[in-house]
């Protein structure tokens, strides 16, 4: 289980694990913990270390998102992102906050020559066809299904997934556009989450009620005796889920800007760290951009440093290589 980390979820014990990704040597099935991938971005993130509960069960507050398909949810649509994470994995996932590289429900890949084609072999204990994992990543393609509501144009971007087809019983073949070595950071972000048949959960959690009120996960697999029940109101603003944290009648909720600094300071926490991606693209096909003079032209009167600061308030490290100074491996 992973969770693209959400701005400001108050939640009283470290249950979630942030996103990154690795890639594979030639022609060698990738392993747990090797590498890290990601950017040095630093979103606050209110994660108290301990949980007080009167039962078994993990109680958030959260405000009811439109979907949980993770193709159709909004990264910013911090409720969607939390209980779509749960509910659904991804062929990779990464770990820690470098962002270690470890098997999702692929057990290995590997690459070609060039990093064009990349395979993935389908763990067999992960109870997910190839023919679910080829629909979950065709919305990613140069010609997406027909049937799908598609995703952003900046996980395609980021992705450059040309076709995606099912090379046998067990492995899935995805051919790009361009080269990238990078490739499986990328499918361990969340939009890139395989979805079973009929859109049933791949991730630790299933939905075991959902109603007006909210919904109730349990284990997807009764051996997973490990993974704690959550019980999820439904709420029409952040400041009543946070109230009822104060009042102790929730574990978790979103907390409102407004007051994460008195979250912050009651519930004795502080920001913690996360790895996330943001690209900074020019669109080379935009015709204002025709002439290559304009182009080094506008290319050189943005500060990307100044423009990353701006835009998270400085809250990110601008990554001035492939690997961000975070990351272990980091150069220039």
């Amino acid at each position: 289980m992973r969770l693209l980390p959400p701005v400001a979820l108050l939640v009283c014990c470290a249950l979630f694990v942030a996103c990154g990704g690795q890639d594979a040597e030639q022609g060698e099935p990738a392993t747990a913990d090797e590498g890290v991938g990601g950017n040095g971005a630093v979103i606050e993130d209110v994660m108290p270390s301990e949980l007080a509960m009167t039962d078994d069960v993990l109680r958030l507050g959260l405000e009811r998102p439109d979907s949980y398909l993770p193709v159709e949810v909004a990264l910013t649509d911090q409720s969607a992102v939390i209980v779509s994470d749960l509910l659904y994995d991804g062929l990779t996932e990464a770990v820690g906050a470098e962002g270690r590289l470890r098997p999702g429900l692929a057990e290995a890949w590997w690459h070609n020559e060039d990093y064009t084609v990349w395979t993935f072999a389908i763990d067999p204990a992960a109870e997910v066809d190839v023919e679910s994992v080829v629909n979950s990543l065709l919305p990613f393609s140069a010609e997406p299904a027909v049937d799908s509501a598609g995703p952003g144009v900046a996980a395609r971007l980021a992705a450059g997934i040309r076709t995606v087809t099912a090379s046998s019983v067990a492995t899935v073949s995805v051919e790009l556009e361009r080269p990238n070595a990078g490739l499986p950071w990328v499918l361990s972000g969340l939009p890139f989450s395989i979805v079973g048949p009929a859109g049933q959960p791949t991730g630790s959690y299933r939905i075991a009620s959902d109603d007006a009120a909210g919904i109730r996960l349990t284990a997807r697999l009764v051996q997973d005796e490990d993974v704690r029940p959550i019980r999820i109101e439904w709420g029409s603003d952040r400041a009543g889920g946070y109230q009822k944290l104060v009042d102790g009648k929730l574990d978790g909720a979103l907390v409102p800007a407004e007051q994460i600094d008195e979250a912050t300071t009651s519930f004795a926490v502080g920001p913690e760290a996360s790895v996330s991606t943001r690209f900074y693209v020019l669109h080379l096909g935009c015709a204002r951009l025709a002439d290559p003079a304009l182009r080094d032209l506008t290319r050189a009167a943005i500060a990307p440093t100044a423009l990353a600061a701006d835009t998270f308030d400085q809250q990110v490290t601008a990554a001035d290589g492939l690997m961000p100074q975070t990351m272990a491996g980091y150069r220039p």
